[in-house]
């Protein structure tokens, strides 16, 4: 196809498999959010390993989603484990103290 190598089917079969991933992100939403379970780290894994096979823009878009999905969830786990080593809010301001 070009300079990667990289067949229109490879294509075919990552595109299946980031979609796969973006299933999978949304089902454990509440898994990833939970800092107590790995769920984060997995899903960030798996979406690193499948970036290694990205070489087009297309890929590269399913990609993209599926790390912002990731950093949503695991934003809304960092949110938990501030409230709970002592984080308030008071103005919509997040108040931290030591």
């Amino acid at each position: 196809m070009s300079d990667s190598g990289q067949t229109e089917g490879e294509r075919r079969v990552l595109r299946r498999r980031q979609r796969g991933l973006a299933k999978d992100i949304q089902e454990s939403g509440a898994e990833i959010e939970d800092s107590t379970k790995k769920a984060f780290t997995e899903k960030r894994g798996k979406n690193n390993e499948l970036f290694e096979s990205v070489f087009y823009a297309r890929e590269a878009a399913l990609d993209g989603e599926n790390m912002a999905t990731i950093a949503e969830r695991a934003s809304k786990q960092a949110n938990k484990v501030s409230w709970k080593v002592g984080g308030r809010r008071r103005g919509g301001e997040m108040l931290m103290w030591m």
